[in-house]
C-alpha cells in the first residue's frame, strides 16, 4: 500500500514536471498555429491525467484510513447487552450473570453477580463464596480479539469457612483475552490473583489461578451488527 502512494507521488510530481515543460515551450510565440494547437491538446491529456492520478491516491488514502481501526474507529459493535459468563481453572469454577454497556467509542463497561466454588484441587480458600464484578474492556478489533480487565469483591458465607480461617470477604484482580466467534459467543483466556484476610489477625491468603476454560454469551447481540 506504501509502494503504491509512493509511485502516485511520483507520477504526480513527473505529470507536474511535463506540464510545465508543455506549457513554457507553447509560449514560444515563434512556433506556428498548428504546433501550438497540438501543444495544448497535450496540456489537456496531461492535466486530465493528473486530475485522474489524484483521485485515485485520494482513494488509496482513504482506503488506509478504514482499514486501519486506531485511525478509523470502526470496530465491531459485539459483546453488549446481558452477559453469562464462565471460567474453569485447575481449582475453582465461576459463573456470573451481569450487563455490558458499549461507549460511544465501543468500548466496554460491565457489572455482575456470580458464584465462586471450589472443583478441582484442593486449595485454603473456603469452599464457595459469591461476588460482585466491575469489568472494563477494549473494542472488539478487526481480527476478532479484544481485552479485558476486572475487579471482584467476594463475600463467604460462615458456612463456607474451613481449616480455622475465618473471613468475612476477599479482593481479586484479573485480565483475559477474548476470541469472538460470532457477536454473541466468545472464547476467554486469562488469569486472577485473589486476596483474604482472617477476620481476628492480619494474616492474608493468596490464590493466583490460570482461567484456561471460559466463555461469554451475549443473547440479545444481533449476527451481524457491526
Amino acid at each position: 500500500m506504501i509502494q503504491k502512494n509512493k509511485i502516485f507521488l511520483v507520477s504526480l510530481i513527473t505529470m507536474f514536471i511535463l506540464l510545465g515543460v508543455k506549457y513554457s515551450w507553447c509560449q514560444d510565440t515563434t512556433r506556428s498555429d498548428s504546433a501550438v494547437y497540438r501543444c495544448s491538446k497535450e496540456i489537456a491529456r496531461l492535466s486530465s491525467r493528473i486530475d485522474s492520478l489524484e483521485a485515485r491516491l485520494e482513494g488509496q488514502q482513504i482506503q488506509i484510513v478504514e482499514s486501519n481501526p486506531l485511525k478509523s474507529g470502526n470496530y465491531l459493535q459485539w459483546g453488549k447487552g446481558l452477559t453469562l459468563a464462565a471460567t474453569k481453572s485447575e481449582q475453582r469454577i465461576t459463573c456470573d450473570a451481569g450487563y455490558t454497556f458499549l461507549t460511544p467509542k465501543s468500548y466496554r463497561l460491565g457489572i455482575a453477580g456470580g458464584f465462586d466454588g471450589i472443583l478441582g484441587a484442593d486449595d485454603d480458600f473456603p469452599y464457595f463464596d459469591f461476588y460482585g464484578k466491575v469489568t472494563c474492556g477494549t473494542p472488539v478489533l478487526i481480527n476478532f480479539i479484544s481485552i479485558n480487565g476486572y475487579f471482584r469483591t467476594h463475600f463467604y458465607p460462615k458456612d463456607a469457612q474451613r481449616n480455622g480461617f475465618h473471613t468475612a470477604g476477599g479482593l481479586s484482580l484479573g485480565a483475559e483475552l477474548e476470541f469472538w466467534f460470532r457477536p454473541t459467543f466468545c472464547y476467554t483466556f486469562g488469569g486472577s490473583i485473589t486476596t483474604m484476610r482472617e477476620r481476628t489477625s492480619m494474616t492474608f491468603l493468596k490464590l493466583s489461578e490460570i482461567n484456561f476454560i471460559g466463555f461469554k454469551y451475549y443473547p440479545q447481540c444481533k449476527k451481524k451488527k457491526r
